[in-house]
C-alpha cells in the first residue's frame, strides 16, 4: 500500500469542499425563491389551519346541540353518549393534524437554509478550522472516504451528495 502524506490528503479533500461550493449569487437566488416559497406555503398552512379550526368549532356547536337534544328528550342517553364520542374523536384528530401543520411549517425552510449556508461555506471552514474541527465538520459531510493509491474517493453524506 503506498503511503501518502497527510498534507496530500488534506489537499484532496479541500479541492472537494472548494467545488462543493455555492457561488454567492446562485446561493443568494436560492435564499430568495426559498423565502419565496415559504411565502406560498406558509399561506397554504394559514388557510389549512383556519379550515381546522373551524371544522374543530363546527364540531364543537354539534355536541353543544346533541347536548340540548339529550336534554330536551329529543334523543336517547345511548345515541347522545356515542355520537358525542365520534365528535370528540373527530376534534382530537383535528388538533393533530393541526400540530402537525405547527411543527412542519417551522423546521423545513431553516433547516435548508442551514444545509446551503455549511455547503457554501464548507471550504472556508475547513481550510480555517484546527484538525479536531475538521474532522467534526468532515464526520457531518462524508459518509465514506477510500483511497486507491493516492487518489482519495469522497462519499458524501445525504443531502450533500446532490449538491
Amino acid at each position: 500500500m503506498p503511503k501518502i502524506a497527510e498534507r496530500e490528503l488534506i489537499e484532496q479533500i479541500s479541492k472537494a469542499l472548494k467545488e462543493m461550493t455555492i457561488p454567492q449569487k446562485t446561493l443568494e437566488y436560492l435564499k430568495i425563491e426559498m423565502n419565496k416559497s415559504h411565502e406560498n406555503k406558509k399561506l397554504f398552512h394559514e388557510n389549512a389551519m383556519a379550515n381546522l379550526k373551524r371544522e374543530h368549532a363546527k364540531i364543537q356547536t354539534k355536541v353543544e346541540t346533541m347536548y340540548e337534544d339529550r336534554l330536551e328528550g329529543r334523543i336517547t342517553p345511548e345515541t347522545y353518549d356515542t355520537k358525542v364520542q365520534e365528535m370528540k374523536q373527530k376534534q382530537v384528530d383535528i388538533l393533530k393534524q393541526m400540530e402537525l401543520h405547527e411543527r412542519a411549517d417551522k423546521n423545513y425552510y431553516i433547516q435548508l437554509g442551514r444545509l446551503l449556508d455549511l455547503a457554501s461555506r464548507a471550504h472556508e471552514l475547513f481550510t480555517r478550522s484546527k484538525l479536531d474541527q475538521k474532522r467534526r465538520l468532515l464526520q457531518s459531510l462524508l459518509s465514506n472516504l477510500t483511497l486507491s493509491g493516492k487518489k482519495l474517493s469522497i462519499s458524501w453524506q445525504e443531502p450533500y451528495n446532490v449538491i
